[in-house]
């Protein structure tokens, strides 16, 4: 394969990654909003439940997308050490460091929200 085409895959790679990441952490918000107020498809839910939500469901989706990027930053890495010329191989690192940023940022995020929402489950909890 010629080196733009090498480019090129490796951009592909990396646009399908981002939009998936996007629509996935799109989810992960709705998720986030529905622990936060309570109601899930227009329906209240108990305290409890919320409380699974949060553990079950957001905080293991968080670590799975970061697991996921990582993957994707490893198979980046793997790439640049294959290619001969610089530049793919700038590209692929480029690509490489962008995913692996986004799980270090993912999993700070994630945990960010689960500390926020379980203060505010104890104080829903209190009232």
């Amino acid at each position: 394969m010629s080196d733009i085409g090498v480019v090129l895959l490796l951009l592909a790679v990396f646009v399908g990654g981002a939009v998936c990441s996007h629509l996935y952490f799109k989810r992960m918000h709705q998720l986030c909003d529905s622990i936060e107020t309570g109601f899930v498809e227009g329906r209240a839910v108990s305290l409890r439940y919320r409380s699974l939500r949060l553990y079950y469901d957001y905080l293991t989706n968080g670590f799975a997308a970061s697991f996921v990027l990582l993957v994707l930053a490893a198979g980046f890495f793997t790439a640049s050490r294959l290619v001969s010329d610089a530049d793919t191989r700038i590209v692929a690192l480029f690509c490489a460091a962008t995913a692996a940023g986004s799980a270090a940022a993912n999993v700070v995020f994630v945990l960010g929200w689960v500390v926020y929402l379980r203060s505010m489950l104890r104080q829903a909890e209190a009232d």
